[in-house]
């Protein structure tokens, strides 16, 4: 973070031995994905989502880091109905969901090693400042009247926004709970 710069420490959860240099106190904030709708190399999910959660768990039970705050996706349900709520059926529909699922049970097995507390959030799409997503991309064109829709306007779509969930990141990390 450019802005924080005294507050976070960045390496390539693909590469254990950066991390290994990397990883200090006693909290980890796992927010690494390869998330876009252009990947052309499907393996980059399996690497990044999959082989790098495994890392950072590895790199934690080394060092006696005992929590772990991941952030996963609602993108494991899939098309999940109205209503689907943290127990809905997983039944993703893409590389993205089915690796962030892979990684959650790469630090579920983890959690279950030893006396670890394990955070595993997922949100839904995310907006706000300094976000430059779908969610703004959608804002803008409307906003400059370039904005075509197609169909009635009804789809519904959920969202978070930013402020909100760094508030909740922040209460994991906080919070004794195991």
């Amino acid at each position: 973070s450019n802005q924080f710069p005294e507050k976070c420490k960045i390496a390539d959860v693909r590469d254990a031995d950066t991390l290994r240099k990397t990883i200090t106190g006693d909290v980890v904030v796992n927010l690494a994905a390869v998330h876009r709708d252009d990947v052309r190399n499907k393996s980059e999910y399996q690497r990044t989502n999959v082989d790098g959660a495994e890392n950072v768990a590895l790199i934690c039970e080394e060092k006696g880091i005992d929590k772990i705050v991941f952030t996963s996706t609602v993108a494991v349900y899939g098309f999940a109905e109205p209503g689907t709520d943290e127990n809905g059926a997983i039944n993703p529909f893409n590389e993205y969901g089915r690796t962030k699922f892979e990684a959650e049970e790469k630090f579920r097995h983890w959690h279950a090693q030893g006396d670890n507390s394990l955070f595993i959030v997922r949100p839904t799409v995310i907006f706000g400042e300094g976000n430059r997503g779908n969610v703004f991309n959608l804002f803008n064109q409307i906003a400059s009247g370039k904005f075509l829709m197609v169909g009635q306007g009804e789809n519904k779509k959920s969202m978070a926004y930013i402020g909100n969930v760094v508030a909740f990141l922040e209460t994991c990390i906080s919070t004794e709970q195991k």
